[in-house]
């Protein structure tokens, strides 16, 4: 049960930093 909590916490981290990267690359254009 941790381990599929903790799964889901690291995949909704990574969303948020590819969303971070992406207002990054937006704001270069």
């Amino acid at each position: 049960m941790i381990n599929i909590d903790s799964n889901i916490s690291h995949k909704s981290g990574q969303i948020q930093d590819s969303e971070t990267k992406f207002k990054q690359f937006a704001k270069d254009l």
